[in-house]
């Protein structure tokens, strides 16, 4: 896939180099960490686009009551999931992930309730994956000490207690938002789309746009850092046009996004396009976590 206009290749190595300069130089460049459920993968936890997989044979088994779960196989599903069989307009198998807020609420009948007990049930017990006990060093000991994520689990919470013995700031609520002001001194997650184990969204009108007490603490934050998006692949709207309506002096310092090889997700390619001083590294949250790993190690 083509390159949006201004963006510029970012090979891992020089992306390396600048974060040993930025710490030994003391330049007071910060990066920020967005997560998406990609980063979430290795530690056996789906992401948007697997969990509306799973949905759409739960919704065809629902369907076809005599037609036992092993023989559903992925092309049978795949010929089924069309609008018209889901009540969805427009869905298209491929771009499923798109339609995760309405396949949602088709799933699970608008009952919050159950939808939630599931998604509690795929998150028990998920330990945090060796690049998420790197990503805790490295918001533990450096300036780079905010994570801003679309994720529900405890992953990263958990890594900071289990490896670093700290306790982050945690706004997994909007109304926890205006704590985001205060200068914190340890790490920082702000959780946009709730927690686990209070309320999450993922309704389709909770998704269309972000809730407004995030505006300005997430605004004010990122004009003093550079955004590092990892395994985000821009399927909710909200805060995609958050994203687009920030004054565009915000991030002075450009964008970073990370992705798999020849794989842009086509969400974060159109945000990409509306910044001229983007960059993109071709790494995973996996390769990208142990590739730290070693200057993180030589902090201690």
């Amino acid at each position: 896939m083509s390159k949006s206009a201004g963006e510029k290749d970012y090979p891992l190595c020089e992306f390396l180099s600048d974060l040993r300069d930025v710490r030994r130089l003391g330049t007071g460049r910060r990066y920020a960490f967005i997560l998406g459920s990609g980063a979430s993968v290795p530690s056996d936890i789906p992401t948007g686009q697997g969990l509306v997989t799973n949905w759409v044979k739960e919704l065809y088994l629902r369907e076809h009551p005599k037609v036992a779960s092993t023989e559903a196989n992925d092309e049978t599903i795949k010929q089924w999931a069309t609008a018209n069989n889901l009540g969805i307009k427009d869905f298209t198998y491929e771009r499923r992930a798109e339609f995760y807020g309405r396949v949602y609420q088709r799933r699970f009948r608008n009952d919050r309730t159950l939808g939630q007990d599931y998604l509690r049930d795929v998150m028990r017990n998920k330990r945090p994956s060796f690049g998420y006990s790197v990503l805790a060093q490295l918001v533990a000991q450096t300036e780079h000490r905010l994570v801003i994520t679309t994720n529900f689990d405890h992953l990263l919470e958990d890594a900071l207690h289990r490896y670093m013995e700290r306790e982050p700031l945690v706004c997994n609520h909007e109304d926890l938002a205006k704590f985001l002001y205060n200068q914190q001194a340890g790490p920082v997650i702000a959780k946009i789309h709730g927690d686990i184990q209070f309320e999450t969204y993922n309704a389709e009108e909770d998704l269309q746009k972000l809730k407004s007490q995030w505006d300005g603490p997430l605004h004010a934050l990122l004009q003093n850092y550079i955004p590092i998006f990892i395994g985000y692949g821009g399927n909710d709207p909200g805060f995609m046009d958050f994203l687009h309506d920030v004054p565009k002096d915000t991030f002075r310092h450009g964008l970073i996004w990370t992705h798999r090889p020849n794989r842009h997700p086509q969400e974060a390619e159109r945000a990409r396009s509306w910044w001229t001083s983007s960059a993109a590294i071709m790494s995973p949250f996996r390769a990208l976590m142990n590739s730290c790993s070693c200057w993180v190690m030589s902090l201690n």
